[in-house]
């Protein structure tokens, strides 16, 4: 049968990353980390402040230019995108993130003051689309979901014995240790032996 490969970082060193929260403060007691794309200032800020009370870690993004280099340096666990910024559009990042093999699998959440863009997007494979004003609690629910479902499908295909696990620094996803410690517990669990950095557990 066929052998899948994901990539998982075990740590990294991240530039700037804000202060969060203690755990105890937040419901799931999950930080992730969450690149907030959007070239208006005052929206990035509101954004970011909504994470960042939940503890989550952010790092801001003004350009769409930007995203796709920014994107395989961060390694964010997910992407809210503003559809409506001048130069290279939110379908057209959606779409570069999408091309690359390093970046298509990162969650990207929508976020526009119209719903007439939601067809392309979705079709383009955003996880969620969100509409301006965004409420809060919307927004970390969706945050919340994509993280979860990233986790949830590596543990059904490490359970069904079709994926191989490389962990390293130079690819893939950003799982919080967490998450990382789930994964573990699914590799144990069919035998797998989960090594150090760059070892390679490969389905038979």
């Amino acid at each position: 049968g066929s052998t899948f490969y994901a990539t998982l970082p075990v740590a990294q060193t991240l530039p700037s990353r804000p202060a969060a929260a203690p755990a105890s403060q937040r419901t799931g007691g999950t930080r992730h980390l969450v690149m907030v794309v959007d070239d208006d200032t005052d929206t990035r800020n509101v954004i970011s402040r909504m994470l960042q009370s939940e503890g989550h870690f952010v790092v801001e993004v003004g350009s769409g230019n930007q995203v796709a280099e920014l994107a395989l340096r961060h390694r964010p666990e997910v992407i809210t995108l503003d559809m409506l910024m001048p130069g290279m559009d939110g379908l057209e990042v959606l779409r570069k993130l999408k091309a690359n093999e390093k970046t298509r699998s990162i969650p990207v959440v929508c976020i526009s003051i119209s719903e007439d863009l939601s067809p392309q997007a979705l079709q383009l494979g955003a996880a969620h689309f969100l509409r301006k004003p965004l409420e809060s609690e919307r927004l970390l629910e969706a945050i919340e979901q994509v993280c979860r479902q990233v986790v949830e499908q590596f543990e059904f295909l490490l359970k069904a014995g079709q994926l191989g696990v490389v962990l390293s620094e130079d690819h893939g996803f950003w799982i919080d240790f967490n998450a990382m410690a789930r994964v573990r517990r699914v590799i144990v669990e069919v035998g797998r032996r989960l090594g150090q950095a760059g070892a390679i557990a490969t389905a038979e």
